[in-house]
């Protein structure tokens, strides 16, 4: 559908005349439907997967321990991930690519100054209801993450019918998102053919170089992980880094870390991880600890940004950093989740949410990276964790 999209869409630029405006508005009309599609499920999806993800880590309080340094691990990521892919991002400035493509170009759009204190104000919901109703994901998620709280505190490890029903509202709206995105082949296909149609054969040309400065952000992003393994395991490393060749072709060639999951067990083993270890730590970074989506994000917000010709202060970029780092958690597991969660996250800094059909039309592209990246963060994590903790140790057996 992409290749389909670039050559209507160019054959229509060529032509021009009412066909490519008629192109333009029909395809326009119908990536608008798709963004409220979006809009319409984040708010569920994000309460449902915060409020489960945070009940459900609260059963495993057996191997604390492993936890703790779970949690520790999963913060100092987070926060990489995000960094590496502001700066490089910030250093590349590849929406200055695409800005001529949109249309505002030549409008000077800055962001609205909003002072520290309303910043930190504006999190807290004066009611959820009027959040939840004006899709105001960061009130919201504030919200759920403080009655994620009050769950794990109130029923310390007991699964509670709350919990369960999250679950399984969580699991419903997964199924919903599931269905919404059979629609992608057509977004795509419309992203593009709008896209082509305004700018013609130059559309290939700026995709390939955003295409490859993202590239260069998932290497960095993965010597990253590959120097941490070195520090902690020592030439270990290595070993590991081959073991794990299979399911990190795998997950870049299908764009799912799903599809990876059992040869990524099979592949840990072989090197010397238990799979009750492995079976453990995985399900946890999947929810919680996927780099690569999240490196993703902040990359594209500052791509966005630049393509609208919208400058981002120094003091935003950290708010985006600290808001991305907490809107991607439980998100991982959700189809197509980090755009989805981009498109939402986008109007939070006075970005347009339409921003996100600029990468839609390649997000293929960035998904094989971005889910191969992950896969490797979760098998040096996993490790370092799994090699010196026992199993009879680490799950003690029930008197």
């Amino acid at each position: 559908m992409l290749v389909l999209g670039l050559v209507f869409g160019i054959i229509c630029n060529m032509c021009g005349g009412p066909l490519q405006a008629y192109t333009v508005a029909s395809t326009q009309y119908i990536l608008g439907l798709f963004i409220r599609v979006v809009k319409m499920i984040i708010v569920p999806l994000v309460m449902a997967g915060l409020i489960s993800g945070l009940g459900n880590l609260a059963q495993h309080k057996g191997v604390g321990r492993l936890v703790g340094t779970l949690a520790v691990w999963i913060v100092c990521a987070s926060l990489i991930s995000l960094l590496i892919g502001i700066v490089t991002s910030e250093f590349f400035h590849p929406g200055r690519l695409l800005s001529s493509q949109i249309g505002l170009s030549h409008e000077k759009m800055d962001i609205p100054t909003i002072s520290l204190a309303e910043q930190v104000a504006h999190i807290i919901p004066s009611s959820i209801i009027d959040a939840m109703a004006r899709n105001e994901i960061m009130q919201v998620t504030a919200f759920s993450l403080l009655f994620g709280l009050g769950l794990v505190s109130r029923y310390k490890n007991t699964t509670t019918v709350i919990l369960q029903a999250c679950n399984e509202f969580f699991n419903i709206m997964l199924r919903v998102t599931e269905i919404i995105m059979k629609s992608i082949p057509l977004v795509v296909f419309a992203s593009t053919a709008m896209v082509a149609a305004r700018s013609g054969y130059q559309l290939v040309i700026s995709y390939f170089y955003i295409i490859m400065e993202f590239y260069v952000a998932i290497m960095l992003l993965v010597l990253a992980w590959f120097c941490a393994g070195f520090f902690c395991m020592g030439r270990d490393v290595f070993r590991l880094s081959r073991n794990v060749v299979q399911a990190l072709i795998l997950a870049f060639s299908t764009g799912s870390s799903e599809a990876a999951y059992s040869e990524l067990i099979e592949n840990l083993e072989e090197f010397g991880i238990d799979r009750e270890v492995s079976g453990f730590l995985l399900p946890l970074c999947y929810s919680f600890n996927m780099d690569g989506a999240m490196m993703f994000q902040s990359f594209s917000v500052v791509l966005i940004a630049d393509a609208y010709g919208i400058h981002l202060g120094f003091l935003t970029l950290c708010y985006i950093l600290g808001f991305l780092f907490i809107s991607s958690k439980g998100m991982a597991i959700v189809p197509r989740g980090a755009i989805i969660i981009l498109g939402n996250v986008l109007p939070t800094f006075g970005l347009p949410p339409e921003g996100i059909l600029l990468l839609l039309g390649v997000d293929h592209f960035f998904d094989m990276a971005r889910t191969a990246a992950s896969i490797y963060g979760m098998s040096v994590l996993v490790g370092i964790l799994g090699r010196p903790v026992q199993p009879h140790n680490t799950f003690p057996e029930e008197a």
